[in-house]
């Protein structure tokens, strides 16, 4: 994660056209890497996926619902796929004891990412700069999170989950 994010204001859709950049950066470096650095990259790469979608799921997906007139199950789909798509990260990451194994899982992240990316940039669009949603402090929030998801990721080695973690509860 670049740390340019968290000094510098950027609204929602900016920020998260450069967190798309940046995986996108990440699955076209990772055929280039030396196998003894590839499984850190890997690692990097599903965490840095996984704070895209909790920024997808916790910020995005409530705001263009109420963009959307309330719709929620107009993003059942969208959050089907984030479930789909945790399940492949895991694969991938359990699959580093065979290297054709983890490189076909990794296509398959890839591919099934870029087209889940692609239906979230559709609904961006779609909405647009629409009043009733406040882009700047939408990516401020976002900027926070990725903060302290950073930390947690510096101190622990991964991001808390708050469904395992209740609030009030020490975490894991």
């Amino acid at each position: 994660m670049a740390r340019h994010w968290m000094t510098k204001q950027r609204d929602a859709a900016a920020l998260l056209g450069e967190l798309r950049h940046a995986l996108e950066q990440r699955f076209e470096g990772l055929p280039a890497l030396p196998m003894q650095q590839r499984s850190d990259s890997v690692r990097e790469l599903v965490l840095a996926l996984e704070l895209r979608w909790k920024l997808e799921e916790q910020l995005l997906f409530p705001a263009l619902s109420d963009a959307f007139g309330g719709d929620h199950g107009l993003f059942e789909t969208d959050e089907e796929d984030l479930d789909k798509l945790r399940e492949i990260g895991e694969l991938v990451l359990a699959g580093a004891t065979s290297p054709l194994r983890q490189d076909v899982l990794l296509k398959v992240l890839e591919g099934a990412t870029r087209l889940h990316l692609e239906r979230v940039d559709g609904l961006l669009h779609q909405v647009g700069r629409q009043p009733g949603i406040d882009w700047l402090a939408m990516g401020d929030e976002m900027q926070t999170l990725l903060a302290r998801w950073r930390r947690e990721v510096l101190i622990t080695g991964d991001i808390e989950d708050e469904e395992r973690d209740p609030v009030g509860l020490r975490p894991r």
